[in-house]
C-alpha cells in the first residue's frame, strides 16, 4: 500500500486498519482504510461522473494481460473463495493510465469516467448503464469472451465515453502516453450485450441496483 501511493504521488494523512474486529462471533476481515488529501486546481475540469451520453464511444483504458478471479468480490461472494494469491500489479503502468485519463478529463474530451473495480468490467459497465439510462451492446472483437473478463478486478483499468468525432483523438492521447485503450462499443439501447455472456435488458438492471440496499439491510427500511 506505501509503494502504490508512493507511485501515486500522493499524501497520505490519516487511516486505520482493523485486524481483530468480529460480528455476532464472527471474525471480520481485515479492512484497511486510507485517508488520502487532494486538490483541485481547476473546478471546470472535474471528472464528468458515470453517465455517458446516446452515441458515445465507449473505451475501456488500461490492460488486464491475464485476467483472473483471485481477489474478486466474485470469488468470494459466489463461490466462498477467501484464499490464493494475487497477481503483481505494474504500479508505473497503473500511474500512467491514471495519469492519461487525467489529462483528457482536463482537456474536456471525456463524457463519462468509471475505474473498474471490485466486481470488475461487468459491474462497471453495468452501473454505468443505470446511471446514464443508456445500454451498450460491447463489439464481438472487443475481447470480453469468458466470464473472467467480466468479474476479473485487475486495477488500472478505466471505462470512459467521449464523443463519437473524438474517439480516434483520445485513443490516439492515450496511446502516445503508453496506455492501451480498447473501443469496447457504442452507448445506445435499452439493454447491456457482451456476446455469448449476458444480455441483461436495462430496466432488470436498474431495479438489481435500487433494491440491492433495501434486501441486504431487511425490514424496517423503505424507499422514497
Amino acid at each position: 500500500m506505501a509503494e502504490a501511493c508512493e507511485a501515486f504521488g500522493v499524501p497520505v494523512v490519516g487511516g486505520n486498519v482493523s485486524l481483530y474486529n468480529e460480528s455476532r462471533g464472527r471474525d471480520i476481515d481485515p479492512t484497511p482504510v486510507v485517508g488520502l488529501l487532494g486538490l483541485v486546481d481547476d473546478l471546470s475540469a472535474v471528472p464528468p461522473g458515470l453517465a455517458w451520453g446516446e452515441g458515445d464511444a465507449v473505451l475501456l483504458v488500461g490492460s488486464d494481460p491475464a485476467p483472473t478471479l483471485a481477489g474478486s468480490r466474485w470469488a468470494r461472494d459466489v463461490v466462498g473463495h477467501h484464499g490464493g494469491v494475487l497477481p503483481p500489479v505494474d504500479l508505473a503502468t497503473v500511474a500512467a493510465a491514471a495519469s492519461a485519463v487525467a489529462a483528457a478529463v482536463a482537456a474536456g474530451e471525456i463524457t463519462a469516467v468509471h475505474d473498474v473495480a471490485e466486481g470488475g468490467l461487468g459491474v462497471a459497465l453495468a452501473e454505468q448503464c443505470v446511471v446514464s439510462g443508456i445500454g451498450i451492446a460491447v463489439g464481438a472483437g472487443a475481447g470480453v469472451v469468458a466470464h473472467r473478463h467480466l468479474f476479473s478486478e485487475t486495477p488500472g483499468r478505466v471505462v470512459a465515453s467521449c464523443r463519437a468525432g473524438d474517439a480516434t483523438a483520445v485513443s490516439d492521447r492515450f496511446a502516445e502516453a503508453g496506455v492501451p485503450v480498447e473501443h469496447l462499443g457504442v452507448a445506445a439501447g435499452d439493454r447491456l450485450v457482451m456476446p455469448g455472456l449476458l444480455d441483461i435488458a436495462l430496466a432488470d438492471l436498474t431495479v438489481a441496483w435500487r433494491d440491492r440496499l433495501p434486501r441486504a439491510l431487511g425490514a424496517g427500511t423503505a424507499q422514497t
